[in-house]
């Protein structure tokens, strides 16, 4: 009796230690699936300028969708390319919102110094893209500045005489 009873604990244990495995696991797929989800929904969301960008991150979350529901890869795989995703949506972000403030400041500077400023327009040339800012004075001087996702800013002045530039530039 002893030893039935031992071999049927230690089959019920083990059973126990699979199904707890089992649900563990499906959890995980399962929080895994709702942090792809939310990711996805993110993109959505968020207001990223490079649309050519969304898209690449929208077919990488499709892509850990499939591959975790087909099971080719690992839950633990999933998990770190979703979080490297998240990074880069991140720094996609927060690169867009610095030339975003860093747009609007020279337009607000440019307008105190009584130029005309047009719209700015978003350019993308050979994978990058910048912001173009075309501002014009009255007296026909001209101010062209083009902002980069990094932060750096290239600037013309045309039609000026001199060194008169030099003010506006500063």
């Amino acid at each position: 009796m002893k030893k039935k009873s031992t071999t049927i604990i230690a089959s019920a244990e083990t059973k126990a230690a699979e199904w707890k495995e089992g649900t563990i696991r499906k959890n995980r797929q399962s929080n895994v699936s709702q942090a792809l989800k939310e990711a996805e929904e993110r993109l959505r969301a968020e207001k990223i300028e490079n649309q050519k960008k969304t898209q690449e991150f929208l077919a990488k979350i499709r892509n850990l969708r499939a591959s975790l529901e087909n099971g080719t890869q690992d839950v633990d795989s999933v998990e770190k390319q979703v979080e490297m995703i998240e990074n880069e949506v991140d720094d996609t972000l927060i690169s867009e919102e610095t030339r975003r403030e860093t747009v609007a400041a020279i337009i607000k500077q440019l307008r105190t110094q009584e130029f005309t400023v047009n719209k700015p327009q978003l350019i993308t040339t050979d994978g990058k893209n910048y912001v173009k800012i075309v501002a014009k004075q009255p007296s026909g001087k001209r101010a062209v500045c083009n902002v980069d996702l990094h932060g750096k800013i290239a600037y013309k002045f045309d039609n000026y005489a001199g060194m008169t530039c030099l003010k506006d530039i500063e």
